[in-house]
């Protein structure tokens, strides 16, 4: 007699655990899936980064929430041991994934949207181009100017392309750029936005930074979704071609450090050698001061 042990599992944890907290009712406590925060008129008008990517992140759940309950349609009467078995865990295993960086995105933008509903709309000087805005501030956090001036960032600020962003000591930033990108800049990092360029209307458009230190996290938003080849990240050693991602590094003041891959794709060139090799979901790699990457290691 086959069992059917693992269907009652998937049933359990995609109905009750995915299904409910994504839906518009009260959310469980044990996944704690904010709701979004609604948009004053002020700040909608004034942050139109905001309104796309509130309405992305309703798109998003309401995508989840019918991926989970076809899960749950599909895998409620799976035999033990069968390929079929092997293809729902693998799928809930993305699912929670997914559900997790949504969970963590919605938490940003409510961070974001309180921030400016607190400071208002903080005008950008028309010779600059603004690639995005400060969401969250920690600490001291500033960007230099070409005279070496520092110029302090606070929650709401714009960010435009060319700036060099520095964190002090105990020190944290997260930035939205207006393609829904998110990244979190640690203590004692130091970065430059070098390009962006972004059309709402197609999503198509281009992200490159420089990270000279410190800790960095990024969240791809719809320039990479749309085209990964168009976002690229630069560290001392080499370059981080990005694949639809989520990832962090960390660069220590002597050269070396370590790249973690959470979802997605890398596609890292060393610099030293031209060398290319990617870096899957799951794994990482670390490199020495001398410029050259390790194998990398499956982490999970």
């Amino acid at each position: 007699m086959s069992k059917r042990i693992f269907a009652g599992a998937v049933r359990l944890v995609c109905a009750a655990a995915l299904i409910a907290t994504l839906s518009p009712a009260k959310p469980t406590a044990a996944q704690q899936i904010p709701a979004l925060a609604t948009l004053s008129g002020r700040v909608a008008a004034a942050h139109s980064e905001l309104v796309k990517w509130r309405a992305a992140l309703v798109e998003e759940r309401n995508q989840l929430r019918e991926r989970a309950r076809l899960q749950s349609l599909h895998c409620s009467a799976v035999e033990e041991g069968t390929d079929l078995e092997t293809s729902c865990r693998q799928s809930l295993a993305s699912l929670r994934a997914e559900t997790g960086a949504h969970i963590e995105k919605s938490g940003q933008f409510n961070t974001a949207a309180a921030n400016a509903e607190a400071v208002g709309n903080t005008p950008a000087p028309q010779a600059q181009l603004r690639m995005g805005a400060a969401a969250n501030v920690r600490g001291t956090v500033y960007w230099l100017t070409s005279d070496g001036r520092r110029v302090p960032i606070t929650a709401g600020s714009p960010l435009y392309i060319g700036t060099r962003i520095v964190t002090g000591d105990d020190s944290r930033l997260q930035i939205l750029l207006l393609d829904e990108t998110v990244f979190t800049i640690g203590a004692n990092s130091e970065m430059v936005l070098d390009e962006f360029v972004y059309d709402p209307d197609t999503s198509m458009g281009k992200v490159t930074a420089r990270v000279m230190k410190g800790y960095f996290r990024w969240v791809t938003g719809k320039v990479a979704r749309k085209d990964p080849a168009m976002m690229k990240v630069t560290l001392p050693v080499g370059d981080l071609g990005i694949r639809g991602t989520d990832f962090e590094a960390t660069v220590q003041t002597d050269g070396s450090g370590v790249v973690k891959l959470s979802l997605g794709q890398l596609q890292i060139t060393e610099a030293k050698t031209g060398r290319i090799f990617p870096l899957n979901a799951g794994e990482t790699v670390t490199f020495d001061r001398d410029g050259f990457f390790d194998k990398p290691q499956n982490t999970q």
